[in-house]
């Protein structure tokens, strides 16, 4: 489910593209969809609180995400994602996010970040305290 983004475009060359699932508050519902610009697409849902028709359903919570930069590849992911259960769906966030943490802020975090400082000189030492 696309709500915001045209799914019938070709991915260009070096763009990226994003199968994410967004829940509500009390983890009631999950829905499956994708974007090639993350960040706007949670603005939209927390912008729009009845998209889905009730006030209960506000999606506003970034749970899960995989990035493709294969168009193919990600509309194949997309399909066996959308057919899944909601017990199905919750392993797999539960696999890579035990608590449920919004993630939209680690992914916003990213963006914010000045892309010409370079992240990968950093030297990482252990300390013993």
């Amino acid at each position: 489910m696309a709500l915001f983004n045209n799914t019938s475009r070709i991915n260009s060359a070096g763009s990226k593209r994003y199968i994410y699932f967004m829940t509500d508050r009390n983890r009631s519902s999950i829905i499956v969809g994708t974007s090639d610009d993350l960040i706007n697409t949670i603005n939209k849902f927390r912008a729009i609180p009845t998209l889905h028709f009730d006030a209960s359903g506000h999606y506003s919570r970034l749970v899960y995400f995989e990035e493709f930069e294969n168009e193919v590849l990600l509309q194949k992911r997309l399909l066996i994602l959308q057919h899944l259960t909601k017990a199905q769906k919750e392993k797999i966030i539960r696999s890579v996010n035990a608590d449920w943490v919004d993630l939209s802020l680690g992914v916003d975090f990213e963006n914010i970040l000045d892309p010409k400082f370079p992240r990968t000189n950093f030297r990482y030492t252990a300390v013993a305290c």
